[in-house]
């Protein structure tokens, strides 16, 4: 999304689209990936009316080792969803202004052969509502819904595919509120 154009004027999302790794032989060396796929809603400008933040949608990250080698130090795959803000009108807030919701996207990791190593793997579909504060001090007194999306690391039983991660893994698919003021900004 971007931003809005006018004070009082309503803001558009932000929808990730999609990325896709596959190793299917060979060997491939990095000292991290970084796959996003993230969408986030656009600033809303109040004025005398209340407005609203555009939403954020994650989209879609795949990472597929079918055979082969992957020794990355980094991999970071995100299909997050972040609200949009609500930027603060001269000289106060504005009642009933609404921060944009986050819906996670869907983001999988999978191994069917050959071998994955990583010092941290990181995969992760949180949906973020902005908050009414965040990054621009805003006065919108509700803060933004987040909807966690689906996150997996998949492993074929029986299968041939090694997956390795010294320094840890994390897989998530948070929800995470944003905080309002609950009454005419601050």
């Amino acid at each position: 999304g971007g931003q809005g154009a006018s004070p009082g004027s309503d803001d558009g999302a932000g929808t990730g689209g999609t990325v896709e790794f596959i190793v299917d032989g060979g060997s491939l060396t990095a000292d991290g990936i970084l796959a996003s796929a993230s969408g986030r809603g656009g600033v809303a400008y109040p004025s005398s009316t209340p407005a609203l933040a555009g939403n954020g949608r994650g989209g879609t990250v795949r990472f597929l080792i079918t055979g082969g080698t992957a020794d990355i130090g980094s991999l970071s795959l995100v299909a997050q969803g972040e609200g949009g803000e609500i930027y603060p009108s001269e000289g106060g807030g504005v009642g009933g202004a609404i921060a944009g919701q986050g819906t996670g996207g869907t983001v999988v990791l999978e191994s069917r052969g050959g071998t994955l190593q990583a010092n941290t793997i990181n995969v992760d579909a949180s949906g973020i509502g902005t908050s009414e504060y965040m990054s621009y001090q805003a006065s919108g007194t509700n803060g933004g819904a987040g909807m966690g999306g689906i996150a997996s690391l998949l492993m074929a039983a029986g299968g041939s595919g090694q997956v390795t991660g010294e320094g840890g893994v994390t897989v998530q698919a948070s929800g995470i509120g944003g905080v309002g003021t609950g009454a005419g900004g601050t």
